[in-house]
């Protein structure tokens, strides 16, 4: 996907050849790019690896990542504002629409437009500013409460509102569910 919306995009890259015509005729995309992310020394041992075998697979183009282990965000906010960001930066959803309002990321719409195989609906709507895409997401996490109906019922217990916006149902009152007399449920 990543190698796709380089492609598609004509580089982005921090060095390189990106738009240059090959044999084909077709755009020859090379260079560097500079991925910055966060996590553990595991999740950069698995970072480091997706993107030797991107560049393997890409020769033209290499991934250079950049693990930030601390004050990432920090780091990446002034890296941004000092004019030297990595080219993909690795970021939370909720901050995506802010660095995208003042600029700071690029809308990924129009690179991924020649891209017969990418859904937009398959992705979240979150990294989404004013209608238009600026984050693809890593992993996302569901948050779900699984209970059994039944158990619910027996023990007159009314079953947890559809709605997640509904009020009636908080923190406080899952917890005494979950915890209530020995034999509730």
């Amino acid at each position: 996907m990543l190698g796709g919306m380089i492609a598609a995009c004509g580089g982005g890259t921090s060095a390189g050849t990106a738009g240059s015509t090959g044999s084909t005729g077709a755009a020859q995309i090379g260079g560097t790019v500079r991925f910055s992310f966060f996590g553990s020394v595991e999740e950069k041992a698995i970072w480091e690896k997706i993107a030797q075998q991107f560049t393997t697979a890409t020769p033209s183009i290499t991934m250079a990542p950049e693990h930030i282990p601390s004050d990432y965000f920090t780091k990446v906010q002034t890296a941004i504002a000092g004019g030297d960001a990595a080219d993909v930066i690795l970021m939370e959803d909720k901050p995506t629409a802010g660095y995208a309002k003042k600029g700071f990321f690029h809308e990924l719409d129009s690179c991924i437009s020649g891209d017969r195989s990418f859904k937009r609906e398959d992705y979240f709507a979150g990294l989404q500013y004013r209608g238009k895409l600026y984050g693809l997401p890593q992993h996302w996490l569901a948050h779900a409460i699984i209970y059994n109906k039944e158990l619910f019922r027996k023990a007159g217990i009314d079953s947890p509102p559809t709605n997640w916006r509904d009020p009636s149902w908080t923190w406080d009152k899952a917890l005494d569910v979950a915890t209530g007399p020995p034999g509730s449920l």
